[in-house]
C-alpha cells in the first residue's frame, strides 16, 4: 500500500490559523479595562411604556367621557394622560374576544368601572352599584369621620335621586334676589361657576394644543417618527373631543319601569374603615339604583353617528398606544422629552379636572341633604341622635336597626327603638303645631314620661351593666337640648366629666342638625 503524505502548504496553513486564533484570545499579562457606550444625543427610551402602563385613572376618564354625566352643564375633557392610549386598546380587544350578541364593550367598560356597596335594606336590597365616575356619591363614602371612635360615626344621606336633579339656583339662573348682598352673592356665584367651566374647556384646548405643536415640530426637524406620534395622538384628542358633545353610554332602567312608592326605606353601607353611611330615601328612588344599567346608545337616530364615533376613538387610541413604543424609541431625545411632558402634563390636568368637576356638580345638581353625626362616644348615642337630635328630613324614624342585625336583640336595644319612636311622634305633633302651648306643655309631659317609663321598666341584665341608664341618659342630652339652645353648652360642659366626647359632640348638635345641602354646600 502506498502511503498518503500532507502536503506541506496543507501544514503551513494550519499552523498560520493556529496562531491567529491564538493572538485574538485575552491570553496576554494585561487585563482590559470595560468601557461604557458614549452617544452624542441624550434618549428616553425605556420611558415609553410610560404611555400605556395601567392606570385606573385613565379607565374612569374614558367612562366620564362616554357617560357625560353632566353634560348639560360642562364637558368633561379626557386628556392624554399616561395609560390613557392603553384603555381603547383594551376596548379593541373586548370587540374581537366577544360574540356579536355580547354586551357591546363601551357598556362594559363602564359596569367594569365600579364595584358593589354590600349593604342592609328594609327594601330587600342587599347589594348597590357603586361607580367610580360618580363624584357624588364617592365622596359620601367618603366622609371624614372622627379620630378616636369611627367605628361610632354615621353620615345619613337623605337621598332624593343617585344621579341627581338640577339645582337652578345653583346655576345663578334663578329669581333676583330682594337684597344687594345676597345679589351679590349671586353674582359672584355666577362668575365663579362660569370661570370653572372655562377652565375645565381650556385643559381640554391645551392638551390638543400641546399635541398639535409637537406634530409641527416633528415635521420641521425632518423626524418623521416623532411627527406621526403626536399627529396619532391628536386625531386621539380629536376623537375624545367630538365625544365630549354627546352621550355614548346612557343609563338604562327595566323596560317596564319602576313603580312609583313614596315609603320611606334604607340602605346601610358599614365602611371598613369605620363608620356607616344611611340612606334614607323613597323606595322607588332605592330601587332606580339598585336596577340602572348602562348600555350603548343604539337607538335609530343615534346608532350611525355613535359608532362613528366609538370605532374612530377605538382605532385613533390603539394606533396611538402602539406608536408610543414604535415610534418613541426611534425619536430625538429632546421630542422624546417634550412626548413625556404632554403625558405628565395631562395627568396633572386630570386631576384638577376632576376637582372642577366636582365643585361644578355641586353648584349645578342635587342629590339630598348630608347629616353628620361624628364624635359619638358610643353606638346606641350615634343613634339616638340620628333619630331624634337633626332636622326632620334625616331623622331615622322607623328604622328597625334589630331586624337589620345591625344592633344585638336585648331588651335595652328594644326598649330604646320603642322610646325613640315615641319620642318621634311627638315631635311630628309638635311640627305640625297640634294642640298650640298647651299641646306643646302636654308633649313635654308625655316626653319625659316615655322616658322614665324606659327606665324604671326596661330589665337587662347583660353585661355591659348600666346600659339602661346609659342609653336613658343619651336620649336626655339630645331631647332637651332643644327646650333652651342657649343654655344647651352650660348643660353639656355639667355633663363633661361623665360624658367625654359625648357631651362635647352634642354641644355642637345644632351645627350638626342643620345638615348640608349638596349642591349648594349649605352647612
Amino acid at each position: 500500500m502506498s502511503r498518503t503524505t500532507t502536503p506541506p502548504y496543507i501544514l503551513s496553513l494550519l499552523f498560520s490559523l493556529v496562531n491567529t486564533t491564538l493572538a485574538s484570545l485575552p491570553f496576554d499579562s494585561e487585563v482590559s479595562s470595560a468601557q461604557l457606550k458614549r452617544s452624542d444625543q441624550v434618549t428616553f427610551d425605556p420611558l415609553a411604556v410610560a404611555a400605556i402602563l395601567h392606570n385606573p385613572r385613565a379607565d374612569t376618564s374614558a367612562v366620564r367621557l362616554y357617560t357625560q354625566r353632566s353634560r348639560a352643564v360642562f364637558r368633561w375633557p379626557h386628556t392624554m394622560m399616561l395609560g390613557g392610549a392603553l384603555t381603547p386598546m383594551k376596548v379593541l380587544v373586548e370587540h374581537l374576544a366577544s360574540s356579536p350578541t355580547s354586551v357591546h364593550p363601551a357598556s362594559l367598560m363602564c359596569l367594569k368601572d365600579g364595584t358593589k356597596l354590600g349593604v342592609r335594606s328594609d327594601a330587600g336590597w342587599r347589594e348597590l352599584p357603586l361607580n367610580f365616575s360618580n363624584i357624588w356619591l364617592n365622596d359620601v363614602l367618603a366622609f371624614e369621620g372622627s379620630d378616636k371612635r369611627p367605628g361610632n360615626d354615621f353620615l345619613v344621606v337623605a337621598m332624593e335621586d343617585i344621579f341627581g336633579t338640577a339645582s337652578e339656583s345653583s346655576t345663578a339662573s334663578s329669581a333676583s334676589s330682594s337684597t344687594t348682598s345676597s345679589s351679590l352673592r349671586k353674582k359672584k356665584k355666577k362668575r365663579s361657576f362660569h370661570v370653572e367651566k372655562l377652565v375645565l374647556d381650556l385643559i381640554g384646548i391645551l392638551t390638543g394644543l400641546l399635541l398639535a405643536i409637537g406634530t409641527v415640530f416633528g415635521v420641521l426637524t425632518g423626524d418623521i417618527w416623532a411627527a406621526v406620534l403626536f399627529f396619532l395622538y391628536l386625531t386621539h384628542w380629536l376623537s375624545s373631543t367630538a365625544i365630549s358633545f354627546t352621550n355614548l353610554v346612557t343609563s338604562r332602567l327595566p323596560p317596564n319601569g319602576i313603580t312609583p312608592d313614596s315609603t320611606t326605606k334604607y340602605a346601610i353601607y358599614e365602611r371598613t374603615g369605620g363608620g356607616s353611611v344611611i340612606f334614607k330615601a323613597q323606595k322607588d328612588a332605592l330601587e332606580k339604583w339598585a336596577r340602572v344599567t348602562w348600555e350603548f346608545d343604539e337607538s335609530i337616530a343615534n346608532k350611525s353617528r355613535n359608532t362613528i364615533l366609538h370605532w374612530s376613538w377605538v382605532i385613533t387610541g390603539t394606533l396611538a398606544a402602539i406608536s408610543s413604543i414604535a415610534c418613541m424609541v426611534n425619536m430625538a431625545g429632546t421630542l422624546q422629552l417634550g412626548f413625556l411632558a404632554v403625558l405628565i402634563y395631562s395627568s396633572l390636568a386630570e386631576i384638577l379636572a376632576t376637582q372642577i368637576a366636582r365643585d361644578l356638580q355641586a353648584k349645578s345638581t342635587f342629590h339630598g341633604q348630608k347629616f353628620p353625626i361624628i364624635g359619638n362616644q358610643t353606638r346606641s348615642a350615634g343613634i339616638v341622635r340620628a333619630t331624634i337630635g337633626i332636622e326632620k328630613e334625616g331623622r331615622l324614624q322607623g328604622l328597625n336597626w334589630i331586624e337589620l342585625g345591625l344592633l344585638p336583640k336585648r331588651p335595652a336595644f328594644e326598649g330604646m327603638l320603642a322610646l325613640l319612636a315615641k319620642l318621634n311622634g311627638l315631635q311630628r305633633a309638635s311640627e305640625q303645631g297640634q294642640g298650640g302651648e298647651k299641646g306643646e306643655a302636654e308633649r313635654a309631659v308625655q316626653a319625659e314620661q316615655a322616658i322614665l317609663d324606659y327606665e324604671q321598666t326596661t330589665v337587662d341584665d347583660l353585661p355591659p351593666e348600666g346600659l339602661v341608664q346609659r342609653i336613658t341618659k343619651e336620649v336626655r342630652i339630645v331631647w332637651y337640648k332643644k327646650e333652651d339652645d342657649d343654655d344647651s353648652e352650660n348643660n353639656n360642659d355639667n355633663d363633661n366629666n361623665n360624658d367625654g366626647v359625648l357631651s362635647k359632640a352634642y354641644s355642637g348638635s345644632s351645627s350638626m342638625g342643620m345638615g348640608i345641602r349638596m349642591g349648594k354646600q349649605q352647612v
